[in-house]
């Protein structure tokens, strides 16, 4: 079936939801909380410190958290 990762989204092909794609461009955090949920509180929390401080790393976090 595909291996998931333990992605909270389900994609019959394992590939990336274009709502998911849009938050992370959108505001890279939330784009992580879709993809991880609350479980990824770690991951949520550092994207945000560092979008904070530069929008472009923090894009670049996120966008790594989701496709990894």
């Amino acid at each position: 079936k595909g291996d998931a990762k333990g992605k909270c989204y389900t994609a019959p092909d394992v590939r990336v939801p274009f709502t998911v794609l849009m938050g992370t461009v959108l505001m890279p955090p939330i784009g992580v909380f879709m993809a991880e949920g609350l479980t990824g509180w770690f991951h949520i929390l550092l994207c945000s410190l560092v979008t904070l401080a530069y929008y472009f790393p923090g894009l670049l976090y996120a966008l790594m958290i989701i496709y990894y």
